[in-house]
């Protein structure tokens, strides 16, 4: 099961999107697995509609994201996860139940 809740497009026409998944799942030619109930991506697609780059949550109980906006030489996703989890270069550690992160990818 997949959803993308968010969707930019920058002045090149490239589009950025988030989304969450459960089990596995094929964005473009990859493929992204959650070893928990939920994970997260964040990927970057071309205009001629080839996956640039994906980052997903790993070794995470439950991450979604909900939120992405972008700046000028990054892509700014908010989420939400459970534990700890590993996103992209950042590993984060819950402070209880369920915790918030933002981070900052480079576009």
């Amino acid at each position: 099961a997949e959803s993308g809740p968010e969707i930019e497009v920058d002045d090149a026409g490239n589009s950025y999107l988030t989304g969450t998944f459960s089990g596995t799942a094929r964005i473009g030619g990859l493929t992204v697995t959650t070893t928990g109930l939920r994970g997260a991506y964040a990927a970057k697609v071309s205009p001629q509609g080839r996956v640039r780059r994906v980052v997903s949550s790993a070794n995470s109980a439950f991450a979604t994201l909900g939120e992405l906006s972008l700046g000028p030489h990054a892509m700014n996703v908010l989420g939400r996860f459970a534990g700890g989890m590993q996103f992209g270069p950042f590993t984060l550690t819950s402070a209880g139940a369920t915790d918030y992160f933002l981070a900052q990818l480079s576009r």
